[in-house]
């Protein structure tokens, strides 16, 4: 989690406006919404930073969970028969009919 140095009734409003979940924006605009919100051009300056670190850190971790469910997949599946095992049914096999 990244470390802010914005004041604490600013970190009290983000933390209000995204407790029910947040809408993914390009990192780009994060400053320009700042500045609309109120805040100084260094205080959107670091929350723009924060956010970017953010997004890079929650890629990583997601990027690291699908490597290690694919390696798992991976193993997992060395198991499976590379021949299906179907039983072909013959005339023999057939089932009279009752009267």
């Amino acid at each position: 989690m990244a470390v802010s140095e914005l004041p604490s009734e600013v970190q009290a409003t983000v933390s209000a406006a995204t407790d029910r979940g947040v809408t993914v924006i390009p990192a780009a605009d994060v400053a320009q919404l700042g500045a609309e919100a109120g805040l100084t051009d260094e205080e959107s300056d670091e929350l723009a930073e924060i956010y970017r670190e953010s997004q890079l850190s929650s890629l990583r971790v997601a990027f690291v969970g699908l490597i290690l469910i694919s390696l798992l997949s991976i193993l997992f599946s060395r198991g499976i028969p590379a021949e299906s095992m179907v039983r072909r049914r013959t005339d023999t096999d057939e089932v009279p009919l009752r009267d």
